[in-house]
């Protein structure tokens, strides 16, 4: 990521492999930061943000982003033959402990290692899920 700041504006460019995400608070800057990267490379402008990453971006009424990965979830859920599992509101309780002993083996490593990496991505949006993720992941190293 790189960030320019002047004095009355801010603009952010966002590089990943080949998407480029131009964003700021002036679109006067915004537009000659994409010219000058258009003179470069072939650019396809969308104009607004949607979807980049697996992460969904709507604007909010006060200039601001807001961002989720509710298609991201059924995606890996859909991935794992789990559409249609039951909800929870906490996703783990901080009194339950795991451990690795006392069950049989999980059938599918290569699996469990998806869904914990998965989940870790998960958390950039919801960073509720962190405890309860990393719990899953001491036990990678097991399987």
């Amino acid at each position: 990521m790189f960030v320019q700041q002047l004095e009355s504006s801010i603009t952010c460019v966002l590089i990943y492999v080949d998407d480029i995400i131009v964003i700021g608070s002036c679109i006067e800057v915004i537009t000659t930061v994409t010219q000058k990267l258009n003179s470069a490379f072939v650019l396809k402008d969308k104009r607004e943000l949607h979807y980049f990453l697996g992460i969904q971006v709507n604007k909010t009424n006060d200039r601001g982003l807001m961002m989720s990965q509710d298609k991201y979830v059924q995606d890996l859920l859909a991935k794992v033959s789990m559409s249609n599992c039951k909800s929870c509101a906490t996703p783990l309780s901080s009194t339950l402990r795991i451990y690795a002993t006392g069950g049989a083996m999980f059938d599918n490593p290569h699996l469990y290692h998806f869904v914990v990496g998965s989940l870790q991505y998960l958390t950039m949006t919801k960073p509720d899920l962190a405890y309860s993720v990393n719990n899953l992941a001491q036990f990678i190293q097991k399987l």
